[in-house]
C-alpha cells in the first residue's frame, strides 16, 4: 500500500494519457500532420542555437510556415535547466501569445518544454516552485511536442527537473499534464548529438530503467515492469556496440527508443534510490554523467542485494547475462559483475567527488527524506554513506 502523500498514491490514481509516436528517419515531417491535428497556430521551438542551422530543422520550419503557422525560437544554453531559462521561454510564449511549444534537443530542453507548458496551463501559480511537487499542474489548452535528438527518457515521464534560484536546490514536478502530446524520434536529427552525450542519456536511461525494474512496486505493475525490461534489452544490447561505432545511426536509434520505454517504466513508480543521489550530488557539485550515475547503481544494488536479489536475477536472465536455470545468488551477482564491466568501458566519463565521511552522511540524510515520495526500501543512511564513499574510491 502507498503512503499517503506520496508520489506512489498520486500515480496510483492517475491515468496517463497515450502519446502519439514518430519514429524513423523523415519523420518529422510527420509532425506537421500532428499540429494541423492540435489545431496549432503559433509553434514556439525550444532548442539550441545549433539546431537552428540543421537544413532538416529549417526545412521543418518551412512547411510549418507554408501551412499558415507562425514560428518563434527560443534559444536555450546547453547543461542544467535552470529556473531562469524557463522564466525566460515562458516570458516569450507569453508574448507571441504561442499556443504549441515544440522542443528540440535533450531531456535539459524537454523538461524546459514541459515547465513552461505546466505554467502557461495553470494560471494558479504565480511562480515555478507552486508547481513543485505531485499533481499541481492542471490540464489546459497549450500542447507540447518534442523532438527527442538522444536516449534520455523525459519524452515519456511525467517528470521535469530543473535548478531552483534559491540556493541552487534541484526540483521535481510531477504530473500527468506534463507528458508530451507528441514524440519524434527521427536518427536525422539523433544523429547530431555529440557522442559522450548520447552515452550520457543512454546510461542514465538504463539507469532509471533498472531502477524502475527493481522498485518494490513493480511486481504490482506489470505492464510498466515491462516497459523497464524492453528498456533494459535494448540499451544493454546496444552499448557495446555505441563504444565500437559512435556514428552507428541505428544504435542511436535503438537507444533513443530504450530510452522512452524507460520513460514508461517509471510513471507509475517514480524514481529510485540513485537518482535521487544524483540529484543531490548535483546540487552540491554539478552534472553527473550517465557512466557515474551506473557506477553509484552498481554498489547501490550490491548494498540492497538482500531486499532485490529475485529482481535483480530476473534481470539478469531476461538479459542472458546467466543461464535459465542460475539460481538467484548467481544470477544477481552476474549481473552486477556485468555492471562493472560496462563502467569499465566507459571509465573515463566517470567523475565522482572526492569527499569526507560527513558529506556522505549529509547527503544520505538528504536522499533518505526524499525517498519517502517514492515508497522505497528504507535504507538507513549511514549504509548509504558507506555506498558513496566506495563508489568514489573505486573510481
Amino acid at each position: 500500500m502507498s503512503k499517503r502523500g506520496s508520489y506512489v498514491e498520486y500515480a496510483a490514481h492517475t491515468d496517463f494519457k497515450a502519446q502519439c509516436v514518430l519514429s524513423g528517419s523523415g519523420s518529422v515531417f510527420s509532425l506537421v500532420v500532428e499540429l494541423e491535428r492540435l489545431h496549432t497556430r503559433r509553434v514556439l521551438f525550444i532548442c539550441s542555437k545549433n539546431v537552428k542551422k540543421y537544413k532538416v530543422f529549417e526545412e521543418l520550419n518551412e512547411m510549418l510556415i507554408q501551412k499558415g503557422l507562425r514560428i518563434f525560437s527560443f534559444e536555450k544554453e546547453p547543461g542544467l535547466l535552470k529556473q531562469v531559462d524557463i522564466d525566460k521561454a515562458l516570458g516569450m510564449f507569453r508574448e507571441y501569445n504561442c499556443d504549441t511549444v515544440v522542443t528540440v534537443g535533450g531531456t535539459s530542453d524537454i523538461d524546459c518544454g514541459k515547465l513552461v507548458i505546466a505554467m502557461a496551463n495553470t494560471p494558479s501559480a504565480k511562480k515555478l516552485t507552486d508547481i513543485v511537487g505531485d499533481g499541481q499542474v492542471r490540464n489546459g489548452k497549450y500542447n507540447l511536442c518534442c523532438i527527442a535528438m538522444d536516449a534520455g527518457a523525459s519524452c515519456a515521464t511525467p517528470f521535469a527537473e530543473f535548478v531552483s534560484e534559491n540556493g541552487g536546490k534541484w526540483l521535481m514536478v510531477r504530473s500527468s499534464m506534463i507528458i508530451p502530446e507528441v514524440v519524434v524520434i527521427d536518427t536525422e536529427l539523433s544523429m547530431r548529438t555529440e557522442h559522450e552525450a548520447a552515452v550520457d542519456s543512454a546510461l542514465t536511461a538504463f539507469c532509471e530503467a533498472i531502477e524502475s525494474y527493481i522498485s518494490p512496486l513493480a511486481y504490482d505493475e506489470a505492464m510498466y515492469r515491462a516497459d523497464a525490461a524492453v528498456a533494459c534489452g535494448i540499451i544493454y544490447d546496444s552499448l557495446n556496440n555505441m563504444k565500437k561505432n559512435p556514428e552507428d545511426s541505428y544504435l542511436r536509434y535503438k537507444t533513443a527508443v530504450g530510452g522512452y520505454y524507460a520513460g514508461l517504466s517509471v510513471r507509475k513508480t517514480g524514481i529510485g534510490y540513485t537518482h535521487i543521489a544524483v540529484h543531490k550530488l548535483i546540487e552540491r557539485y554539478g552534472d553527473v554523467h550517465g557512466a557515474a550515475y551506473l557506477k553509484l547503481l552498481r554498489y547501490l544494488v550490491e548494498a540492497q542485494k538482500d531486499l532485490c536479489n529475485k529482481a535483480l536475477a530476473d534481470l539478469a536472465r531476461y538479459l542472458s547475462i546467466c543461464t535459465q536455470n542460475a539460481d538467484d545468488e548467481r544470477a544477481a551477482s552476474n549481473l552486477i559483475d556485468r555492471l562493472d564491466y560496462i563502467c569499465s568501458r566507459y571509465e573515463e566519463y566517470i567523475r565522482l567527488p572526492d569527499f569526507e565521511d560527513k558529506e556522505a552522511v549529509a547527503i544520505a540524510d538528504d536522499v533518505r527524506r526524499e525517498a519517502s515520495i517514492y515508497d522505497l526500501h528504507k535504507l538507513e543512511s549511514r549504509a548509504f554513506a558507506d555506498m558513496l564513499l566506495t563508489a568514489c574510491s573505486h573510481e
